[in-house]
């Protein structure tokens, strides 16, 4: 897992993973949102993600559609259990109509095309990050709990979640 910061001193909310194991990809959506101000985690498989999100309070996630141990289903079907789970853009070089809506009927909250299009970046992922801080507006200490032991893309163990994606490919 590597960290990116977007602009230094930023206060910006958006926390940003990256699950893209194509360097050239993730250096593409890194360079279109680097001005931004987001904070932006990268990882290369479904199981540094969830690792990831034990450690860094992720809201968003850019996952690629094939990735080592898996594929976005799978990414978004780990994230199932987890407590204000962060918002999933799925991205692919193909995207069309029938993907879209695949993540769409799957729980992903949108498509992101490849090659990358700085504008519907940060179109869709300031959506998707308003859509994660909507469900938990309200909720006492929702993205901060003191107690993370029952969600198992908090806790330290985070065993619940690896679990998901042990039998991936």
């Amino acid at each position: 897992m590597t960290h990116h910061s977007a602009r230094a001193g930023a206060q910006l909310p958006v926390r940003l993973l990256a699950v893209i194991p194509n360097d050239m990809q993730f250096e593409l959506l890194r360079s279109a949102i680097e001005d931004v101000g987001w904070e932006i985690f990268r990882a290369h498989s479904i199981t540094d993600g969830l690792s990831t999100l034990v450690n860094h309070k992720i809201n968003t996630i850019v996952t690629s559609c094939d990735l080592e141990d898996g594929s976005w289903l799978e990414m978004i079907n780990a994230l199932q259990p987890c407590r204000n789970a962060p918002r999933v853009l799925v991205a692919s070089s193909h995207a069309d109509n029938r993907l879209w809506l695949d993540v769409l009927e799957h729980g992903g909250y949108d498509l992101l095309a490849i090659p990358f299009d700085r504008n519907e970046i940060v179109r869709l992922t300031s959506s998707a990050f308003l859509s994660w801080q909507k469900n938990i507006r309200g909720l006492s200490s929702a993205y901060f709990p003191t107690d993370t032991s029952d969600d198992p893309c908090r806790s330290a163990t985070s065993k619940q979640a690896h679990v998901k994606v042990a039998g991936g490919r």
